[in-house]
């Protein structure tokens, strides 16, 4: 098993038409196939309402989009679901023993896709694959997993805010207000998600 981090460029994939418009990477938190060709993605648009409609609408255009489906969230933008006719990198992963832990859509139009991958050669196969259906593939990183890690990438971006930002100096440089509006979300959501994040780095730290 290992840890896998790849940056693609998808041919005929909506992400070339939304990346002139990003100010912070768009997230797909799932990817499915959908039928003989296509995919189903769980999409989340950070922004300002006025960009994230420019994107939502730059993906409805796109002509291998078949369905939009989005609805605003409590703390700023949006999720959705994405449905398209043709998505060689979601067929590439049909049998393949690869699992797709997230994707983020890039400012250059290219994606990144975090994995993890199961038997041996299951990664080649998987690179084999996209690169028959025109992908352009980059292994930016494959390693052995270290120890489970305690924290999602989100409560890891959202501890990382707080560190940066002086909230545990003496005394605090920082307020909750303060983080929440960097990372751009309500401070309340903001505050569960650190302290979220604070106890599962406490409790990894008291069973070693």
């Amino acid at each position: 098993m290992m840890e896998v981090i790849l940056t693609l460029r998808i041919p005929e994939s909506w992400f070339e038409d939304v990346a002139p418009l990003l100010d912070r990477p768009v997230t797909v938190l799932e990817s499915v196939p959908d039928g003989v060709a296509g995919g189903r993605g769980l999409v989340e648009i950070r922004g300002d309402d006025e960009t994230t409609q420019a994107v939502i609408e730059a993906i409805r255009s796109h002509p291998n989009v078949c369905h939009v489906e989005f609805v605003p969230l409590p703390e700023g933008g949006v999720l959705g679901r994405v449905v398209t006719s043709k998505c060689v990198a979601c067929t590439a992963l049909t049998g393949v023993d690869c699992f797709l832990t997230s994707a983020s859509a890039r400012s250059d139009g290219r994606v990144d896709w975090k994995l993890v991958t199961g038997s041996e050669g299951s990664l080649k196969e998987l690179v084999d694959r996209l690169v028959a259906g025109g992908c352009e593939v980059d292994i930016r990183r494959a390693r052995r997993p270290d120890l489970p890690r305690p924290l999602t990438d989100r409560q890891e971006e959202i501890l990382r805010i707080a560190l940066e930002a002086g909230y545990y100096d003496q005394p605090k440089r920082a307020t909750i207000k303060d983080l929440a509006k960097r990372a751009g979300i309500a401070p309340s959501t903001y505050q569960e998600i650190l302290q979220r994040a604070e106890r599962k780095v406490m409790l990894t730290s008291l069973e070693k």
